[in-house]
Protein backbone atom coordinates (compact mmCIF):
# COMPACT_ATOMS: atom_id res chain seq x y z
CA UNK A 1 0.00 0.00 0.00
CA UNK A 2 1.09 3.57 -0.51
CA UNK A 3 -0.02 7.20 -0.92
CA UNK A 4 -0.29 8.07 -4.50
CA UNK A 5 -1.36 11.82 -3.81
CA UNK A 6 -0.74 12.75 -0.35
CA UNK A 7 -3.41 13.21 1.86
CA UNK A 8 -5.92 12.48 -0.97
CA UNK A 9 -5.30 9.23 -3.03
CA UNK A 10 -4.25 5.61 -1.29
CA UNK A 11 -3.82 2.77 -2.89
CA UNK A 12 -3.49 -0.58 -1.11
CA UNK A 13 -3.09 -4.32 -2.57
CA UNK A 14 -2.59 -7.92 -2.10
CA UNK A 15 -1.51 -10.99 -2.92
CA UNK A 16 -2.19 -14.48 -1.51
CA UNK A 17 -1.40 -18.13 -2.74
CA UNK A 18 -2.22 -21.52 -1.05
CA UNK A 19 -0.43 -24.75 -1.91
CA UNK A 20 -1.64 -27.57 -0.69
CA UNK A 21 -0.76 -32.09 -1.59
CA UNK A 22 -1.65 -34.38 -0.12
CA UNK A 23 -2.29 -38.44 -1.09
CA UNK A 24 -2.46 -40.57 1.63
CA UNK A 25 -2.92 -44.37 0.80
CA UNK A 26 -6.00 -44.93 3.20
CA UNK A 27 -8.64 -45.80 0.82
CA UNK A 28 -9.96 -49.36 0.08
CA UNK A 29 -11.45 -51.44 -2.09
CA UNK A 30 -12.11 -55.30 -2.72
CA UNK A 31 -12.20 -55.77 -6.61
CA UNK A 32 -12.71 -59.10 -8.52
CA UNK A 33 -10.03 -61.50 -8.23
CA UNK A 34 -8.49 -63.87 -11.43
CA UNK A 35 -10.38 -67.03 -9.43
CA UNK A 36 -13.57 -64.81 -9.18
CA UNK A 37 -13.72 -63.42 -12.77
CA UNK A 38 -13.17 -67.24 -14.00
CA UNK A 39 -16.07 -68.00 -12.09
CA UNK A 40 -15.36 -69.42 -8.73
CA UNK A 41 -16.31 -66.70 -5.87
CA UNK A 42 -15.61 -69.92 -2.87
CA UNK A 43 -12.36 -68.17 -2.52
CA UNK A 44 -13.70 -65.24 -0.67
CA UNK A 45 -15.36 -66.56 1.99
CA UNK A 46 -15.16 -65.47 5.16
CA UNK A 47 -12.71 -68.07 6.83
CA UNK A 48 -10.68 -67.51 4.31
CA UNK A 49 -10.41 -63.93 3.60
CA UNK A 50 -11.61 -62.61 6.96
CA UNK A 51 -13.10 -59.78 5.61
CA UNK A 52 -16.74 -58.80 5.58
CA UNK A 53 -17.10 -60.62 2.29
CA UNK A 54 -19.17 -63.81 4.31
CA UNK A 55 -20.70 -65.50 1.05
CA UNK A 56 -22.89 -67.87 1.65
CA UNK A 57 -24.63 -69.75 -0.73
CA UNK A 58 -25.20 -68.33 -4.07
CA UNK A 59 -27.91 -68.94 -5.99
CA UNK A 60 -29.14 -68.06 -9.86
CA UNK A 61 -31.55 -64.63 -9.81
CA UNK A 62 -32.73 -66.08 -12.67
CA UNK A 63 -34.04 -69.16 -11.67
CA UNK A 64 -33.37 -68.77 -7.29
CA UNK A 65 -31.77 -72.41 -8.02
CA UNK A 66 -27.91 -72.78 -6.21
CA UNK A 67 -24.84 -72.25 -8.04
CA UNK A 68 -23.50 -75.68 -7.72
CA UNK A 69 -20.00 -75.41 -5.42
CA UNK A 70 -20.69 -71.38 -5.66
CA UNK A 71 -19.46 -71.50 -9.39
CA UNK A 72 -20.70 -69.23 -11.95
CA UNK A 73 -20.06 -69.52 -15.42
CA UNK A 74 -18.26 -66.70 -17.03
CA UNK A 75 -20.66 -66.76 -19.87
CA UNK A 76 -23.36 -65.55 -18.02
CA UNK A 77 -21.36 -62.58 -16.72
CA UNK A 78 -23.19 -59.08 -17.99
CA UNK A 79 -21.13 -57.04 -20.81
CA UNK A 80 -21.45 -53.71 -19.26
CA UNK A 81 -19.93 -54.53 -15.93
CA UNK A 82 -16.91 -56.65 -18.11
CA UNK A 83 -16.00 -53.51 -19.46
CA UNK A 84 -15.93 -51.24 -16.44
CA UNK A 85 -13.71 -53.46 -14.96
CA UNK A 86 -10.89 -53.08 -17.40
CA UNK A 87 -10.72 -49.54 -16.10
CA UNK A 88 -10.25 -51.77 -12.44
CA UNK A 89 -7.01 -52.30 -11.18
CA UNK A 90 -6.79 -55.81 -10.29
CA UNK A 91 -5.23 -57.09 -6.53
CA UNK A 92 -3.08 -60.02 -6.51
CA UNK A 93 -5.03 -60.09 -2.78
CA UNK A 94 -6.63 -63.61 -2.26
CA UNK A 95 -9.87 -61.45 -1.69
CA UNK A 96 -9.43 -58.96 -4.20
CA UNK A 97 -8.23 -56.35 -1.34
CA UNK A 98 -6.20 -52.97 -2.92
CA UNK A 99 -5.25 -50.03 -0.77
CA UNK A 100 -4.33 -47.03 -2.99
CA UNK A 101 -4.27 -43.34 -2.54
CA UNK A 102 -6.32 -40.15 -3.44
CA UNK A 103 -4.25 -37.36 -4.66
CA UNK A 104 -5.75 -34.02 -3.33
CA UNK A 105 -4.25 -31.03 -5.06
CA UNK A 106 -5.77 -27.90 -3.70
CA UNK A 107 -4.67 -24.53 -4.94
CA UNK A 108 -6.04 -21.14 -4.26
CA UNK A 109 -5.02 -17.64 -5.04
CA UNK A 110 -6.52 -14.68 -3.99
CA UNK A 111 -5.96 -10.77 -4.77
CA UNK A 112 -7.61 -7.84 -2.96
CA UNK A 113 -7.24 -3.50 -3.94
CA UNK A 114 -8.69 -1.12 -2.30
CA UNK A 115 -8.92 2.52 -3.13
CA UNK A 116 -9.18 5.86 -1.51
CA UNK A 117 -9.70 9.42 -2.00
CA UNK A 118 -10.37 11.86 -0.08
CA UNK A 119 -12.31 14.67 -2.37
CA UNK A 120 -12.95 17.39 0.06
CA UNK A 121 -12.97 17.73 3.97
CA UNK A 122 -16.86 16.63 3.61
CA UNK A 123 -16.43 13.87 1.14
CA UNK A 124 -14.52 10.67 0.87
CA UNK A 125 -14.68 7.44 -1.16
CA UNK A 126 -13.62 3.92 -1.69
CA UNK A 127 -13.48 0.83 -3.96
CA UNK A 128 -12.63 -2.22 -3.41
CA UNK A 129 -12.02 -5.98 -5.38
CA UNK A 130 -11.55 -8.90 -4.24
CA UNK A 131 -11.13 -12.29 -5.91
CA UNK A 132 -10.60 -15.93 -4.96
CA UNK A 133 -9.72 -18.75 -7.37
CA UNK A 134 -9.43 -22.35 -6.28
CA UNK A 135 -8.87 -25.07 -8.04
CA UNK A 136 -8.66 -28.78 -7.17
CA UNK A 137 -8.50 -30.95 -10.27
CA UNK A 138 -10.04 -34.00 -10.79
CA UNK A 139 -7.98 -37.25 -10.87
CA UNK A 140 -7.25 -38.91 -14.06
CA UNK A 141 -9.43 -42.13 -13.85
CA UNK A 142 -8.70 -43.75 -17.49
CA UNK A 143 -6.37 -46.02 -15.52
CA UNK A 144 -8.43 -46.71 -12.25
CA UNK A 145 -11.91 -45.68 -11.61
CA UNK A 146 -11.19 -45.75 -8.40
CA UNK A 147 -9.94 -42.37 -8.84
CA UNK A 148 -13.15 -41.56 -9.82
CA UNK A 149 -14.83 -41.17 -6.07
CA UNK A 150 -13.04 -37.49 -5.81
CA UNK A 151 -14.38 -35.03 -8.10
CA UNK A 152 -12.64 -32.06 -9.30
CA UNK A 153 -13.97 -28.72 -8.68
CA UNK A 154 -13.24 -24.76 -9.98
CA UNK A 155 -14.22 -22.27 -7.94
CA UNK A 156 -13.93 -17.95 -8.27
CA UNK A 157 -15.65 -15.69 -6.09
CA UNK A 158 -15.42 -12.34 -6.44
CA UNK A 159 -16.76 -8.81 -4.48
CA UNK A 160 -16.84 -5.23 -5.86
CA UNK A 161 -17.68 -2.60 -3.62
CA UNK A 162 -18.60 0.95 -3.93
CA UNK A 163 -18.71 3.64 -1.19
CA UNK A 164 -19.03 7.28 -0.82
CA UNK A 165 -19.66 9.35 3.00
CA UNK A 166 -20.65 12.75 2.97
CA UNK A 167 -20.27 15.16 5.63
CA UNK A 168 -23.44 17.64 4.95
CA UNK A 169 -22.56 19.47 8.75
CA UNK A 170 -20.96 17.89 11.75
CA UNK A 171 -24.04 16.68 13.05
CA UNK A 172 -25.06 14.97 9.75
CA UNK A 173 -23.57 12.54 7.93
CA UNK A 174 -24.61 10.04 4.85
CA UNK A 175 -23.08 6.63 4.16
CA UNK A 176 -24.35 4.86 0.47
CA UNK A 177 -22.68 1.58 -0.52
CA UNK A 178 -22.89 -0.14 -3.64
CA UNK A 179 -21.82 -4.14 -3.91
CA UNK A 180 -22.02 -6.60 -6.09
CA UNK A 181 -20.95 -10.90 -5.07
CA UNK A 182 -20.24 -13.69 -7.67
CA UNK A 183 -19.40 -17.37 -6.77
CA UNK A 184 -19.52 -19.50 -9.61
CA UNK A 185 -18.67 -23.08 -8.75
CA UNK A 186 -18.00 -26.11 -11.16
CA UNK A 187 -17.29 -29.45 -10.68
CA UNK A 188 -16.31 -32.32 -12.70
CA UNK A 189 -15.60 -35.36 -13.13
CA UNK A 190 -12.38 -36.86 -14.71
CA UNK A 191 -12.15 -37.00 -18.81
CA UNK A 192 -10.83 -40.80 -18.23
CA UNK A 193 -14.58 -41.79 -16.93
CA UNK A 194 -17.21 -43.83 -19.65
CA UNK A 195 -20.75 -43.44 -19.17
CA UNK A 196 -22.96 -45.96 -19.19
CA UNK A 197 -24.17 -45.92 -22.46
CA UNK A 198 -20.05 -46.37 -23.72
CA UNK A 199 -19.76 -49.31 -21.74
CA UNK A 200 -22.76 -50.95 -23.51
CA UNK A 201 -26.13 -50.12 -21.03
CA UNK A 202 -28.86 -49.56 -23.15
CA UNK A 203 -30.69 -46.20 -22.07
CA UNK A 204 -30.55 -42.18 -22.26
CA UNK A 205 -27.07 -40.59 -21.04
CA UNK A 206 -26.98 -36.89 -20.74
CA UNK A 207 -22.68 -37.12 -20.42
CA UNK A 208 -20.35 -39.16 -21.95
CA UNK A 209 -18.33 -38.68 -19.16
CA UNK A 210 -19.82 -39.67 -16.27
CA UNK A 211 -20.50 -43.33 -14.04
CA UNK A 212 -22.39 -43.35 -10.53
CA UNK A 213 -22.11 -46.95 -9.00
CA UNK A 214 -22.00 -48.91 -5.97
CA UNK A 215 -20.81 -52.57 -5.54
CA UNK A 216 -21.62 -52.60 -1.62
CA UNK A 217 -18.69 -53.87 0.47
CA UNK A 218 -16.92 -53.63 -2.88
CA UNK A 219 -15.63 -50.78 -4.44
CA UNK A 220 -17.95 -47.66 -5.67
CA UNK A 221 -17.49 -45.14 -8.99
CA UNK A 222 -18.40 -41.61 -9.15
CA UNK A 223 -21.07 -40.93 -7.28
CA UNK A 224 -23.67 -38.70 -7.28
CA UNK A 225 -22.90 -35.68 -4.84
CA UNK A 226 -19.46 -35.77 -7.47
CA UNK A 227 -21.76 -35.68 -10.66
CA UNK A 228 -20.88 -32.65 -12.72
CA UNK A 229 -22.14 -29.70 -11.67
CA UNK A 230 -22.40 -25.77 -12.41
CA UNK A 231 -23.58 -23.62 -9.57
CA UNK A 232 -23.56 -19.89 -10.00
CA UNK A 233 -24.93 -17.38 -7.64
CA UNK A 234 -24.97 -13.41 -8.23
CA UNK A 235 -25.70 -10.50 -5.61
CA UNK A 236 -26.39 -7.06 -5.94
CA UNK A 237 -27.20 -4.75 -3.00
CA UNK A 238 -27.58 -0.52 -2.60
CA UNK A 239 -27.28 0.51 1.12
CA UNK A 240 -27.95 3.84 2.03
CA UNK A 241 -27.42 5.27 6.28
CA UNK A 242 -27.89 8.80 7.80
CA UNK A 243 -26.92 9.90 11.07
CA UNK A 244 -27.83 12.47 12.74
CA UNK A 245 -26.84 14.12 16.13
CA UNK A 246 -28.28 17.22 18.00
CA UNK A 247 -28.03 17.70 21.20
CA UNK A 248 -28.89 14.09 23.51
CA UNK A 249 -30.28 12.97 20.34
CA UNK A 250 -28.88 10.12 18.31
CA UNK A 251 -30.99 9.15 14.68
CA UNK A 252 -30.04 6.45 12.80
CA UNK A 253 -32.44 5.89 9.46
CA UNK A 254 -31.44 3.85 6.54
CA UNK A 255 -32.43 1.49 3.75
CA UNK A 256 -30.97 -1.92 2.13
CA UNK A 257 -31.83 -3.35 -1.22
CA UNK A 258 -30.56 -6.60 -2.38
CA UNK A 259 -31.73 -8.75 -5.49
CA UNK A 260 -30.14 -12.30 -6.12
CA UNK A 261 -30.08 -15.07 -8.14
CA UNK A 262 -29.31 -18.94 -8.18
CA UNK A 263 -28.32 -21.11 -11.14
CA UNK A 264 -27.90 -24.61 -10.91
CA UNK A 265 -27.40 -27.60 -13.37
CA UNK A 266 -26.49 -30.55 -11.77
CA UNK A 267 -26.00 -34.18 -14.01
CA UNK A 268 -26.88 -35.70 -10.68
CA UNK A 269 -28.72 -38.98 -11.38
CA UNK A 270 -29.14 -37.80 -15.29
CA UNK A 271 -26.76 -40.80 -16.12
CA UNK A 272 -28.08 -43.27 -13.70
CA UNK A 273 -27.46 -44.34 -10.22
CA UNK A 274 -26.53 -48.04 -10.01
CA UNK A 275 -26.96 -50.33 -7.24
CA UNK A 276 -25.51 -53.67 -6.40
CA UNK A 277 -25.95 -54.59 -2.71
CA UNK A 278 -26.41 -58.59 -3.10
CA UNK A 279 -30.26 -58.91 -2.64
CA UNK A 280 -30.10 -61.53 -5.95
CA UNK A 281 -28.12 -63.49 -5.33
CA UNK A 282 -26.29 -63.38 -2.08
CA UNK A 283 -23.60 -61.23 -3.02
CA UNK A 284 -22.81 -58.19 -3.96
CA UNK A 285 -19.71 -58.50 -6.48
CA UNK A 286 -22.01 -61.82 -8.00
CA UNK A 287 -24.67 -59.68 -8.60
CA UNK A 288 -22.71 -56.76 -10.25
CA UNK A 289 -21.07 -59.50 -12.34
CA UNK A 290 -24.45 -61.07 -13.66
CA UNK A 291 -26.33 -57.25 -14.07
CA UNK A 292 -28.75 -58.07 -11.03
CA UNK A 293 -29.66 -54.91 -10.25
CA UNK A 294 -30.79 -53.83 -6.50
CA UNK A 295 -31.97 -50.45 -7.24
CA UNK A 296 -31.66 -47.59 -10.52
CA UNK A 297 -32.48 -44.06 -10.14
CA UNK A 298 -32.52 -42.21 -13.08
CA UNK A 299 -33.77 -38.52 -13.77
CA UNK A 300 -33.31 -35.94 -16.39
CA UNK A 301 -30.38 -32.98 -15.31
CA UNK A 302 -31.43 -31.21 -12.75
CA UNK A 303 -32.06 -27.37 -13.56
CA UNK A 304 -32.92 -24.39 -11.29
CA UNK A 305 -32.91 -20.86 -11.95
CA UNK A 306 -33.78 -18.74 -8.42
CA UNK A 307 -34.20 -15.69 -8.24
CA UNK A 308 -34.87 -13.28 -5.14
CA UNK A 309 -35.12 -9.68 -3.73
CA UNK A 310 -35.00 -8.25 -0.46
CA UNK A 311 -36.02 -5.06 1.15
CA UNK A 312 -35.38 -3.74 4.72
CA UNK A 313 -35.36 -0.24 6.88
CA UNK A 314 -35.11 1.10 9.72
CA UNK A 315 -35.11 4.13 12.09
CA UNK A 316 -33.31 3.94 15.53
CA UNK A 317 -32.82 6.93 18.01
CA UNK A 318 -29.90 6.67 20.81
CA UNK A 319 -31.55 9.50 23.73
CA UNK A 320 -28.96 10.24 26.78
CA UNK A 321 -31.54 10.83 29.21
CA UNK A 322 -28.95 11.72 31.72
CA UNK A 323 -24.66 10.94 32.46
CA UNK A 324 -26.10 7.10 33.91
CA UNK A 325 -28.71 5.95 31.55
CA UNK A 326 -28.73 5.83 28.07
CA UNK A 327 -32.88 4.31 26.11
CA UNK A 328 -32.17 2.86 22.81
CA UNK A 329 -35.58 2.41 20.54
CA UNK A 330 -36.27 1.96 16.78
CA UNK A 331 -38.30 -0.68 14.72
CA UNK A 332 -37.09 -1.93 11.26
CA UNK A 333 -39.29 -2.54 8.14
CA UNK A 334 -38.46 -6.32 6.42
CA UNK A 335 -41.27 -7.38 4.42
CA UNK A 336 -40.99 -11.17 3.24
CA UNK A 337 -40.09 -12.04 -0.42
CA UNK A 338 -39.95 -15.31 -1.16
CA UNK A 339 -37.88 -16.48 -3.36
CA UNK A 340 -38.47 -18.45 -6.82
CA UNK A 341 -37.96 -20.23 -10.06
CA UNK A 342 -37.76 -18.14 -13.29
CA UNK A 343 -39.21 -20.47 -14.90
CA UNK A 344 -42.03 -20.77 -12.30
CA UNK A 345 -40.89 -24.76 -11.80
CA UNK A 346 -42.18 -26.33 -8.56
CA UNK A 347 -45.62 -27.29 -7.00
CA UNK A 348 -48.29 -27.14 -4.53
CA UNK A 349 -50.44 -30.26 -2.79
CA UNK A 350 -53.92 -29.80 -1.14
CA UNK A 351 -55.43 -32.47 1.03
CA UNK A 352 -58.62 -30.85 1.01
CA UNK A 353 -58.31 -30.47 -3.00
CA UNK A 354 -56.95 -34.29 -3.55
CA UNK A 355 -60.09 -35.31 -1.39
CA UNK A 356 -62.85 -33.08 -3.05
CA UNK A 357 -61.02 -34.59 -6.70
CA UNK A 358 -60.32 -31.01 -7.62
CA UNK A 359 -57.52 -30.55 -10.59
CA UNK A 360 -54.64 -27.91 -11.98
CA UNK A 361 -56.23 -26.25 -15.39
CA UNK A 362 -52.31 -25.76 -16.17
CA UNK A 363 -51.70 -29.65 -16.49
CA UNK A 364 -54.11 -32.13 -18.48
CA UNK A 365 -52.71 -35.31 -16.59
CA UNK A 366 -51.55 -34.21 -12.89
CA UNK A 367 -53.31 -35.98 -10.30
CA UNK A 368 -55.86 -34.32 -8.40
CA UNK A 369 -54.52 -32.13 -5.41
CA UNK A 370 -51.95 -30.97 -6.86
CA UNK A 371 -51.71 -27.13 -8.25
CA UNK A 372 -48.95 -24.76 -10.09
CA UNK A 373 -48.27 -21.35 -11.19
CA UNK A 374 -51.05 -20.04 -13.04
CA UNK A 375 -54.31 -21.56 -10.98
CA UNK A 376 -55.88 -19.36 -8.84
CA UNK A 377 -54.19 -18.30 -5.74
CA UNK A 378 -50.98 -20.25 -6.70
CA UNK A 379 -48.06 -17.21 -6.36
CA UNK A 380 -44.72 -17.74 -8.63
CA UNK A 381 -42.75 -18.84 -5.25
CA UNK A 382 -45.38 -21.17 -4.09
CA UNK A 383 -45.39 -18.94 -1.00
CA UNK A 384 -47.20 -16.10 -0.05
CA UNK A 385 -45.23 -13.07 1.30
CA UNK A 386 -45.82 -9.96 3.58
CA UNK A 387 -45.27 -6.44 3.71
CA UNK A 388 -46.22 -5.96 7.21
CA UNK A 389 -43.18 -7.36 8.93
CA UNK A 390 -42.47 -4.77 11.25
CA UNK A 391 -39.77 -5.18 14.07
CA UNK A 392 -39.49 -3.06 16.76
CA UNK A 393 -36.24 -3.16 19.36
CA UNK A 394 -35.99 -1.16 22.41
CA UNK A 395 -32.83 -1.31 25.18
CA UNK A 396 -31.60 0.70 27.91
CA UNK A 397 -27.93 1.17 29.28
CA UNK A 398 -27.84 2.04 33.44
CA UNK A 399 -24.63 2.84 35.15
CA UNK A 400 -25.87 2.17 38.77
CA UNK A 401 -22.45 4.37 40.09
CA UNK A 402 -21.47 6.85 37.70
CA UNK A 403 -18.38 5.99 37.88
CA UNK A 404 -17.86 3.95 34.26
CA UNK A 405 -16.72 0.37 36.07
CA UNK A 406 -20.28 -1.57 35.34
CA UNK A 407 -23.18 -1.52 34.13
CA UNK A 408 -26.81 -2.88 33.60
CA UNK A 409 -28.61 -3.50 30.26
CA UNK A 410 -31.79 -4.84 28.99
CA UNK A 411 -33.37 -5.10 25.58
CA UNK A 412 -35.83 -6.67 23.37
CA UNK A 413 -36.91 -7.01 19.91
CA UNK A 414 -38.64 -9.06 17.33
CA UNK A 415 -36.77 -10.37 14.36
CA UNK A 416 -37.79 -11.78 10.92
CA UNK A 417 -35.76 -14.40 9.74
CA UNK A 418 -35.55 -15.85 5.92
CA UNK A 419 -37.08 -18.80 4.93
CA UNK A 420 -34.79 -21.97 3.76
CA UNK A 421 -34.85 -22.63 -0.05
CA UNK A 422 -37.67 -24.36 -1.63
CA UNK A 423 -36.83 -27.50 -3.24
CA UNK A 424 -38.08 -28.57 -6.99
CA UNK A 425 -38.36 -31.98 -6.63
CA UNK A 426 -36.85 -34.68 -9.26
CA UNK A 427 -38.95 -37.74 -9.55
CA UNK A 428 -36.75 -41.05 -10.56
CA UNK A 429 -37.68 -43.38 -12.76
CA UNK A 430 -35.97 -47.53 -13.85
CA UNK A 431 -33.78 -47.88 -16.06
CA UNK A 432 -31.69 -50.89 -17.47
CA UNK A 433 -27.91 -52.06 -16.35
CA UNK A 434 -28.31 -55.46 -18.40
CA UNK A 435 -28.67 -55.73 -22.28
CA UNK A 436 -32.11 -55.40 -23.01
Amino acid sequence: GAPIIRNKIFLFSGFQATRERTAPPQSKAFVPTAAVLSGDFSVIDGASCQSTHQVKQLTNPATGLPYSNNFISPSTFNAPALALLKQIPASTDACGAITYALSNPNNENQYVGRADWTLSDKQTVFGRYFIDDYSNPAIDASKSLLNSTRSGLQQRAQSVVLGDQYIFTPNLLNAIHVGFVRLAVNRAQSPGMPSPTTLGVNMYNASNNYVDLAVSNYFSVGGSSNAPASFIRNQWQVADDIDLTKGRHHMSIGAEWITGQMDESNLQFANGEFNFNGSRSGDALADFLLGALNTVTDSNRFRADLRQKYLGAYFEEELQLNKRLNVHAGVRWEPSLPEHDARARGDHFSLSDFTAGNRTTVYNNAPPGLFFYGDKGIPKSYANGSYHDFAPRVGVAYDPTGTGQWSIRASYGIFFDTPESFTIRDFGLSAPWGNS
